[in-house]
């Protein structure tokens, strides 16, 4: 696709110069994802030589050059939709975030009284989300997470700003909800399994955690995101929770487009825990 690629080329045969950065920044966004780097000649495949999608690296930079297409200015639609089978008809409840950017549904949640906690590994993003949400906040370093903890002025919103593997009971507590929406597709494949058992431990004997993941055809795109089966969902959370399929809806774009994606669709699953599992 890229064989004879040249940018100045394209740039001209685009007239529309909007039209141009979009699909410049899309195209983009798919040769990073996959290990290519554009250089004055071309390109360069370095999936061989180093692989550095998930690292802390590779995310910062991506923050730095706005390449982060996978933040909404809205709040998530999957959430708005299924937020009752998130909550239950509960009032101020303890929800977990991981992986959470600077998404405008902490905020959303927060607004309907309950006390949201994420984890994010990119500075950036989360004194982006203080600033645009208009939330005063205050920080101090947590020596148990080896993190810094940024909060709001009454606590009901905490971003630790750290590795989400060092997160543990002793620092956060556990959880009534889950809202996991680009956490576990982002992780690396070989942490999933350790990524559920966290999330299990985070659990209490109430809790529902709603994840969304995605379906595509993997051979087309490496990730992240990450494709992943409802048999590895099933194999990752099985033993301690009930697994329930909610909604799966055609989430195709220009943007999944570029990566040389013809489908792309989001699924919506609720999980509860079985009873004696996690934390009761």
């Amino acid at each position: 696709m890229f064989e004879n690629f040249e940018v100045m080329k394209w740039k001209k045969s685009i007239q529309d110069h909007e039209d141009w950065n979009k699909t410049m920044g899309a195209k983009l966004e798919w040769m990073t994802c996959t290990g290519y780097i554009l250089t004055k000649h071309g390109h360069k495949n370095t999936t061989d030589i180093e692989r550095t999608d998930t690292s802390v690296e590779f995310w910062n930079e991506r923050w730095e050059a706005s390449n982060i297409g996978f933040h909404k200015a809205e709040v998530n639609p999957m959430l708005e939709k299924h937020a009752d089978k998130l909550l239950k008809g509960r009032s101020a409840i303890k929800i977990f975030m991981p992986l959470c950017g600077k998404s405008v549904d902490i905020k959303w949640l927060y607004d309907r009284g309950h006390t949201v906690i994420g984890v994010e590994v990119v500075e950036m993003a989360v004194k982006e989300f203080f600033e645009k949400q208009q939330v005063e906040f205050t920080t101090e370093y947590v020596k148990a997470a080896n993190a810094t903890l940024y909060k709001s002025l009454d606590d009901r919103i905490q971003i630790y700003l750290g590795d989400l593997f060092d997160i543990n009971t002793s620092v956060v507590g556990t959880f009534d909800a889950i809202w996991d929406r680009g956490s576990l597709v982002a992780v690396r494949r070989q942490d999933n399994q350790k990524y559920a058992t966290l999330m299990t431990s985070l659990m209490t004997p109430y809790c529902r955690y709603l994840l969304a993941s995605i379906i595509y055809d993997p051979t087309k795109h490496p990730g992240p995101p990450h494709f992943i089966t409802e048999e590895e969902i099933k194999n990752l959370f099985d033993a301690s929770w009930n697994i329930e399929h909610i909604e799966t809806c055609d989430a195709l774009t220009d943007r999944q487009q570029a990566w040389g994606l013809d489908a792309f669709e989001e699924r919506v699953q609720l999980l509860t825990p079985k009873l004696g599992a996690g934390c009761l």
